[in-house]
């Protein structure tokens, strides 16, 4: 009986294997590379070689993204860089936090927005007032942008990054 040569051998899976399961493309995987929060094996050919434990650093820094943490920071934490994980995850939460009472406060002020126009059809107001629904919606996505790109520059993570020079 033959035994599969893969299950005597270490697996590794090429770029275009690793980008379909997870769902990245091959040339952000190879960012993730340039960044240093993935690294590759070279086959004898200069090929991408990936094995088990850069997929689970992959799987890894899958997880942590999602939690909607930068690359920098991923990276600093899955190299044990980070001089304080525990005060960075508290400054992402805290981050969280922030961001989903400001997106409450988007909700809110969008669905008056929508409560306001509901029973009327826009089509049937004037030109003037067209403009001034659209205003007043436009204002208020643009405070939210406003809000959210202000918070990405002063929040607690990016205060941290100034005092230490990291991420």
């Amino acid at each position: 009986m033959a035994v599969d040569q893969r299950q005597t051998r270490v697996s590794s899976w090429s770029i275009g294997e690793l980008s379909r399961a997870s769902g990245l493309s091959a040339r952000v995987l190879r960012h993730w590379e340039e960044l240093g929060l993935l690294t590759a094996d070279r086959s004898p050919h200069g090929h991408r070689r990936y094995g088990p434990a850069q997929v689970t650093r992959l799987y890894q820094a899958l997880a942590l993204r999602r939690t909607g943490m930068g690359l920098s920071q991923i990276a600093a934490l899955l190299d044990e860089q980070d001089p304080d994980p525990v005060t960075t995850l508290r400054a992402h939460v805290a981050e969280l936090q922030e961001d989903l009472r400001r997106r409450g406060e988007l909700h809110d002020r969008l669905a008056g927005v929508l409560r306001s126009l509901e029973g009327t059809c826009l089509t049937d107001r004037g030109e003037d007032q067209k403009a001034q629904v659209l205003m007043k919606v436009i204002e208020t996505m643009t405070m939210f942008e406003h809000r959210a790109s202000s918070r990405n520059s002063s929040g607690p993570v990016a205060a941290s990054t100034r005092r230490t020079g990291r991420w």
